[in-house]
């Protein structure tokens, strides 16, 4: 009858043993630090486009206005050809009761919003996640509408712009101006860098 001798394991391998658990938690951490900033510049470059969708819808506001050419109906035409965009979710205005009266989707018109109007602002800029029923997360991005610029800006246009007697309802100016964009490819992306951080872990 044989009997078996445990063999002791040598300090090399002990070594080995602690040198690879040292490199995985290297890895990890790297890994973890490439996705957290790899996802704040995403969401940087989403709140950038919005931004700049945003400040062209005011453009073109700003254009009708100067233009006696600015109507309810041409609202919202602006919004929802610029609604058409592959990255865009909806737009809506919503006034200071927090009803919504301009909306992408026409269903969605009278409804109230949820963004909380006394935590809004003038002059900034507020943005959230959101996630519609069928689990889409959208980024929004909520600002008063400010088709007209300040005066500082405007002082060798003033012949061209309306002055606070003519300003009218329809163009929107103490209404907020909400925009939702898609995180569906950002989301995907974002799960193929993970992917790939796993697989060269």
């Amino acid at each position: 009858m044989r009997i078996l001798k445990h063999k002791k394991l040598y300090l090399p391998a002990f070594s080995i043993v602690a040198v690879v658990l040292f490199l995985l938690v290297i890895i990890s951490i790297s890994t973890y630090r490439n996705l957290d900033r790899d996802k704040r510049q995403v969401m940087y470059f989403i709140h950038r486009q919005g931004l700049t969708l945003l400040r062209s819808i005011e453009a073109g506001a700003q254009t009708g206005i100067m233009m006696h050419m600015w109507q309810e109906d041409t609202v919202a035409t602006l919004i929802r050809e610029v609604a058409k965009n592959a990255d865009v979710a909806y737009i809506y205005f919503f006034d200071q009761q927090g009803k919504i009266v301009h909306h992408s989707d026409i269903s969605k018109e009278g409804q109230i919003t949820t963004w909380n109007l006394r935590a809004l602002e003038k002059d900034w800029v507020y943005s959230r996640m959101n996630q519609l029923p069928d689990d889409t997360q959208v980024y929004e991005i909520a600002k008063y509408f400010s088709p007209i610029p300040s005066p500082p800006h405007i002082s060798h246009h003033r012949e061209m712009m309306p002055d606070d007697s003519t300003v009218s309802p329809h163009q929107h100016i103490d209404d907020i101006i909400v925009l939702g964009l898609k995180m569906t490819v950002y989301d995907a992306a974002r799960r193929a860098d993970f992917h790939h951080a796993i697989v060269m872990a």
